[in-house]
């Protein structure tokens, strides 16, 4: 498989996925993207409000449909619905939110233009509509100022509000399982009062320009210089905000005393934001919604932001953007899998070309349309409600007019007639001592219309605007006065015929490069046909291309390289079948080689194996007399012949092969010693037979050891050949010399008889090698059978020997060995611990290990 091409195959087709998810999917996309990066995830949040207990929620709408969220004063999300009403009602503006406990709540809300108000009750993703409203007034504006929810008020399991209208009060309560009932009615005050509470037996309280008064009843508590908004039932009495001084004040059940508890601020972590609804509570805390987007509570500590509780959780705007990336992915693969695993890694000249050139135009698209057309979309958008509002403020004379309280209707309403979007408001405020403030007072930073940040702007520049969230604002400013108006505006799209010519743009100059490239790949199939033949060892037909450039030039090639190729083959099978005469064959398989002419100096594998050194020799007259010289060469090549087969069978791999033995290697240890055993039966049938033909026996020594092992290649540019370098070989040389001084058939070291106590063996104690003491085992299950019986009977008793010698009892050992060298005649191995024995009994001094005589040792306990 061509791994490379294939890899970049599927990136491009990936390339491609990512883009028509991209397009197919933006809004969605871009919706968790902006929510992940700290910004809209596409959800208008306008209303919060608090319960009587620790459940508070927020209200928006999100595609279409009304989205509420439950959660409690800790910033703990409980539950969020998505409720689907009619169209009429759809994107309206939210005034009144009481939630009631976790998946239920009441909420107030204007339908399209603020033309009827609606109170629903929310239970699950159910929503009951309580009461229907027209509402009364020429604009927007106009209608949501003369006909008003009060707030809502839930206690005992009864919700109770007033419709307010100009100055007229219907009072009602609502059980949680029921309508609507009326409780009478009554009049506002006066047209100073701005918020206004009904309770469940028709009391009425009403708070205004520096009055409170409870069923007509003036509190006595100093309210001068006050304005009482968002009135709210507390412990003991009322809270409210002093729309003047933004701040939380406290007033006991009788209106005597009055406490200022709390300032408020509209600076959320060093940045000015847009306070859109606030909610007291009943613990004198403060819900904010700023911007539509960040909910904060305000305390004595300060404001702290609520994370995590509008906006999806962190994880699961990941899974979101996870999942169309895997849509992209699946779809990739898909068509990866079909176009490129057929032909195995491998992609036509159209497909690889062709993606790229689809890829390539599709990047661009996409670039161009996020970059560039996308941005300038909305740059056009804003300056086009920028120019509509501007000429309206002319047209209103707004410039020489701003101190008239008649102007901010004036341009609601004729901003309507323009039907640049719907619910619009106009706040006209003045700056006084760094505070912009209303008309009557009041603090601007309470209406969701007014932007301090715009405003400030707009006294330096003269006009500034914003667009984004669903909203357009736009501030004039004349001196210390400014008109900050608010429209909800969809968020703009790429024109579509705009969308249509870039994108068909971009579709014919791509139909058109790959018609150019379907005509040359029908050109390079045959050539590609043609040497795959030729890669199979067929010669293939002539090719006859008059293209007249670089294709024919490749035909020709290809024409002549046919009966070449067949040619270097017979040649390289026949140097193949040479070269595996003296490279085994299993070296291609370490070194991961198909052929052996692909095998070099650079070759080299390193891996921990097992090292089976095998030794073995004739009678020295069939060495010396030259009139056995073809004797003694058919006896070793029959003798390595047989050893070889069954090295062959256990998938051993040979190295060294000389005219007295050769070395393998094996990866299984314990497959080494049952190879060993079988060597030295092997052996022992070859002497039987020989003995029979009157024909000289073969002695054998076998070793075995375990270590890390470098198999490479050495030797020059004419002549190379496969060796080993490993400790084990000094190892298994020493222990070749030891079987023929024990008179041992097969030794081994300890971490080869480990993985093998299933054959017959014993311990022989140690020799020294490289300064290193190894422990070395005699395996004796491929001895004749009269050893094997000897050996497996004494091996205790040989054993005790051992560890008396050792343990300096040289007296005690050699009583031992006397016994079993008596007992036992063919046991070398006693023969050889009784003479070394009688040495350290005569010079303790001797080093006790087997190879004392020509290593240096140290001795040591077994």
């Amino acid at each position: 498989m061509n791994v490379g091409r294939s890899w970049l195959v599927f990136f491009v087709i990936l390339i491609i996925a990512c883009s028509i998810v991209l397009i197919a999917a933006e809004k969605p996309i871009l919706r968790s993207w902006n929510a992940l990066s700290g910004k809209s995830d596409g959800c208008d949040w306008q209303c919060v409000g608090a319960g009587g207990g620790s459940t508070a929620s927020a209200a928006g709408w999100q595609n279409g449909k009304l989205v509420i969220c439950w959660f409690n004063m800790d910033g703990t999300k409980l539950s969020m619905q998505r409720i689907s009403l009619p169209d009429d009602r759809t994107g309206g503006t939210i005034c009144r939110l009481q939630p009631v406990r976790d998946g239920m709540a009441y909420i107030g809300l204007y339908g399209a233009n603020a033309e009827k108000l609606y109170l629903y009750r929310i239970l699950g993703d159910k929503a009951d509509c309580l009461l229907a409203e027209d509402c009364v007034g020429s604009s927007c504006q106009e209608r949501i100022a003369r006909t008003r929810l009060t707030e809502l008020t839930f206690e005992n399991s009864v919700m109770s509000f007033a419709l307010w209208k100009d100055s007229s009060l219907e009072c009602y309560i609502c059980r949680e399982n029921g309508g609507i009932e009326s409780k009478g009615k009554g009049t506002t005050e006066d047209d100073g009062v701005l918020s206004v509470i009904s309770l469940e037996d028709g009391s009425l309280l009403q708070g205004g320009v520096g009055s409170l008064t409870l069923n007509n009843k003036a509190a006595s508590a100093p309210l001068s210089g006050q304005m009482v908004t968002d009135l709210t039932r507390g412990k003991g009495g009322w809270y409210y905000i002093d729309a003047v001084g933004f701040e939380v004040c406290f007033v006991d059940a009788d209106l005597d005393e009055m406490i200022r508890i709390l300032p408020l601020s509209t600076e959320v972590n060093g940045k000015t934001r847009v306070l859109t609804s606030a909610a007291i509570t009943r613990e004198e805390n403060v819900l904010m919604l700023f911007d539509g987007t960040t909910l904060c509570i305000s305390d004595d500590a300060g404001t702290i932001e609520l994370e995590g509780v509008l906006r999806q959780g962190l994880w699961g705007q990941i899974l979101s953007l996870a999942k169309w990336a895997g849509i992209a992915l699946a779809g990739a693969l898909a068509l990866w899998l079909l176009l490129c695993v057929p032909k195995k890694g491998y992609a036509s000249l159209i497909v690889l070309r062709g993606s790229l050139v689809v890829a390539a135009a599709l990047l661009c698209y996409t670039a161009l349309r996020f970059a560039v057309l996308k941005p300038e979309t909305e740059k056009a958008a804003s300056r086009g409600n920028a120019e509509v509002i501007s000429s309206v403020l002319q047209a209103t004379n707004a410039d020489r007019r701003m101190g008239e309280e008649k102007l901010a209707s004036e341009v609601a309403l004729m901003l309507e007639g323009t039907g640049r979007g719907g619910n619009v408001s106009v706040v006209s405020a003045e700056i006084s001592e760094d505070t912009w403030r209303l008309s009557d007072g009041r603090n601007a930073v309470m209406l969701e219309s007014f932007s301090s940040e715009l405003s400030n702007e707009a006294l330096i520049n003269g006009t500034a605007y914003q667009f984004g969230n669903g909203e357009f604002r736009y501030v004039f400013a004349q001196g210390e006065r400014s008109l900050s108006i608010r429209i909800d505006v969809p968020d703009p799209d790429v024109d579509l015929m705009v969308n249509i010519l870039v994108l068909g743009g971009f579709g014919l100059l791509t139909l058109i490069s790959l018609l150019i490239l379907i005509t040359v790949s029908i050109d390079v199939r045959r050539i590609s046909k043609s040497m795959e033949r030729i890669s199979q060892g067929i010669i293939p037909k002539q090719l006859k291309m008059r293209t007249g450039d670089e294709l024919e030039s490749m035909a020709s090639i290809v024409n002549s390289l046919g009966a070449a190729m067949k040619t270097q083959e017979e040649i390289r099978d026949s140097k193949e079948q040479a070269y595996r005469r003296f490279v085994p064959e299993k070296i291609l398989s370490i070194f991961g080689k198909p052929s052996i002419t692909d095998v070099d100096k650079t070759d080299f594998a390193a891996r921990r194996m097992a090292l089976i050194s095998v030794r073995f020799g004739f009678p020295d007259n069939l060495y010396t007399d030259i009139n056995n010289s073809r004797l003694l060469f058919d006896s070793v090549n029959e003798v390595i012949g047989r050893i070889s087969a069954i090295v062959a069978r256990k998938n051993g791999t040979t190295f060294h092969i000389a005219y007295n033995g050769f070395d393998f290697v094996m990866e299984d240890s314990g497959e080494a010693v049952s190879t060993a055993v079988a060597i030295q039966q092997e052996i022992l049938s070859f002497n039987e037979s020989r003995a029979q033909e009157s024909l000289p026996g073969v002695k054998l020594g076998i070793a075995i050891d375990r270590g890390n092992f470098m198999i490479g290649i050495v030797g020059d540019a004419s002549m190379m050949a496969p060796t080993t370098i490993s400790t084990s070989l000094s190892v298994v040389h020493e222990l070749i010399n030891l079987c023929y001084k024990l008179k041992a058939g097969i030794l081994c070291t300890e971490v080869i008889i480990s993985s093998r106590k299933d054959y017959g063996s014993r311990y022989m104690g140690k020799c020294v090698v490289g300064g290193q003491p190894v422990r070395v085992y005699e395996v004796f299950d491929g001895d004749d059978f009269n050893t094997r019986r000897g050996k497996t009977g004494s091996t205790e008793e040989f054993s005790e020997g051992i560890y008396a010698l050792y343990g300096g009892d040289a007296s005690g050992a050699k009583h031992t060995f006397l016994k079993l060298a008596h007992s036992y005649p063919l046991d070398g191995g006693a023969r050889y611990y009784l003479h070394l024995a009688d040495m350290i009994e005569h010079d303790p001094s001797t080093p006790c290990v087997l190879n004392y005589d020509h290593s240096d040792s140290d001795g040591g306990k077994a």
